[in-house]
């Protein structure tokens, strides 16, 4: 799996990211947290746990630092030996 980035061509500093040298458009994002959304409210199911409630506390953490980092995947039981 590689996930790039190249310039793109809606003004400066446009980015386009790419998975395995496709890209990956806000339609396919979309469509990609939508069954993770799903699929968190399946195995973690609400009022017992969060839910994709968490997921989307995930993804604002990470847009708030920027990026993910150590400390993040540590608080969201996502961090493994390697990473």
């Amino acid at each position: 799996m590689t996930i790039s980035v190249r310039s793109g061509t809606k003004g400066r500093g446009d980015l386009v990211v790419y998975y395995n040298d496709t890209p990956i458009t806000l339609k396919e994002f979309g469509q990609i947290f939508a069954l993770i959304c799903r699929n968190e409210d399946r195995i973690y199911p609400k009022p017992k746990f969060q839910g994709s409630d968490l997921f989307i506390s995930y993804l604002l953490d990470v847009k708030k630092i920027g990026s993910v980092t150590p400390e993040i995947l540590k608080k969201y039981g996502l961090w493994r030996h390697g990473n």
